[in-house]
């Protein structure tokens, strides 16, 4: 019981894991129509713990397996404790009342939890951040009609806004290439689409299939020609963004940065100048794309993924600079950073308190 009336079923293990390790909410039942028939279904706010008392142990809750919530259609608030990191397959499909989804912060900003295929189809949810969101399958809010507003970055997999008909906007990544069969499907109230490749996304098979056709299609600056020469141009509605297309090279590492020069304020095809610039130990030696120019003038609609190339430096005073070195493996090795490395590292090592280069 986590509240008076209010029970949830639980299984030690899973997933592979041994049995004292971790607890995973599970259906009730195995019953592949319905695994809450016969059963009390939770209902209102539900607060699944970080952890569970049993037989004299505690156990943190791992998992929630697949159709764990199949169908609860009184529920309408859930909160994930922060020691969850997998969602399975229609966790909570049919959740009908379902609107609001929490997933409580955890300590290690690095955990994610990953959900499944068509977890929150058929529910309620009118809206969800991908804020501590790791990995998701298709179809995750397929059919919830409910659903206005999307946040965080997301790219979205086959069919998995098919039938939100309340979804008013999305903003595209970068380095999408394509929206995939069925995205958005039968949304007939979406307004407005951000797109922000310069090569315009290939259109998937029904992807677009009941989208009104006064969409709004927000495209990078300098780049109208381009989708209007495009299938894209099934749309009137194709607007450039004032803003100017940023560029994105980020690139800041041990072995050297890359500054911009400032960008104007209006939509604009200007090209801008980039500047590698090489910390101590290094030399800058070409970008990516085989020009050796440094700095450069490169216009912003083409910088996608470029980056500045570095070698170490062939004379660096006051470090003694070596080819190879035998390094005793009991004495850790760390880079310049103070982050340990291996003894397969290239570059500025700190070794018994001294700096060496190592070019192996």
């Amino acid at each position: 019981e986590i509240a008076e009336g209010q029970t949830i079923y639980f299984k030690i293990g899973g997933d592979g894991a041994s049995i004292d390790t971790i607890v995973t909410i599970v259906a009730p039942s195995s019953d592949v129509a319905d695994p809450w028939q016969n059963f009390t279904k939770p209902k209102g706010s539900i607060k699944i713990p970080d952890v569970i008392q049993y037989d004299n142990s505690t156990y943190k809750v791992r998992r929630i397996e697949n159709r764990a919530f199949w169908g609860c259609d009184e529920i309408d608030h859930i909160i994930l404790p922060s020691t969850i990191y997998s969602v399975g397959d229609s966790a909570f499909f049919g959740c009908s009342n379902l609107e609001r989804v929490e997933i409580s912060q955890s300590k290690d900003l690095s955990l994610h939890v990953n959900f499944g295929n068509a977890v929150f189809a058929h529910s309620g949810i009118t809206s969800f951040n991908f804020e501590g969101v790791g990995m998701y399958g298709q179809q995750m809010f397929a059919g919830c009609e409910k659903l206005v507003k999307i946040d965080g970055d997301v790219y979205p997999y086959k069919e998995m806004f098919a039938g939100c008909v309340s979804l008013q906007s999305f903003s595209f990544p970068r380095h999408s290439f394509e929206i995939q069969e069925g995205v958005f499907n039968g949304c007939s109230s979406l307004q407005q689409l951000n797109l922000q490749d310069v090569k315009p996304l290939i259109i998937g098979k029904g992807s677009l299939d009941g989208v009104p056709n006064s969409l709004e299609v927000i495209i990078p600056c300098g780049t109208i020609d381009e989708y209007l020469e495009s299938e894209w141009n099934m749309f009137p509605n194709i607007v450039e963004n004032n803003i100017p297309f940023e560029i994105k090279i980020e690139y800041d590492t041990i072995e050297g940065k890359v500054e911009i020069s400032q960008q104007g304020t209006e939509c604009t095809n200007e090209n801008v100048t980039i500047h590698a610039i090489a910390k101590k130990g290094y030399e800058f030696e070409k970008w990516s794309d085989g020009n050796t120019s440094n700095p450069r003038e490169i216009s912003p609609l083409k910088s996608d993924g470029l980056k500045a190339i570095f070698k170490i430096s062939e004379v660096i005073d006051g470090i003694d600079n070596i080819e190879v070195i035998d390094f005793d493996k009991n004495i850790p090795i760390y880079n310049v950073l103070g982050v340990p490395v291996d003894s397969n590292y290239k570059g500025i090592v700190i070794y018994k308190g001294r700096k060496f280069i190592v070019r192996h």
